[in-house]
């Protein structure tokens, strides 16, 4: 298997990742974000309710499993 074939999938992966969702108005930001979020309900959390956590455990779960198939004799 060529090293380019490994890279460009983890390039692909690196890539198809999702920021936590950051507003002009705070108030709507993703807790998670970097701004964080300004709404009372989530003053004291940084747990994301924006789902990029979600998707990016996906992206990482689909990488890992092409990268393992790649290894498996064919």
């Amino acid at each position: 298997m060529s090293k380019d074939i490994i890279e460009n999938i983890k390039l692909l992966a690196l890539i198809s990742k999702r920021s936590h969702y950051q507003c002009e108005d705070g108030y709507y930001s993703c807790p998670a974000s970097e701004e964080g979020c300004r709404d009372e309900r989530y003053k004291d959390s940084k747990e994301c309710n924006c789902g990029a956590e979600d998707h990016n455990c996906h992206v990482e779960m689909i990488k890992n499993r092409i990268l393992e198939q790649l290894k498996e004799p064919q």
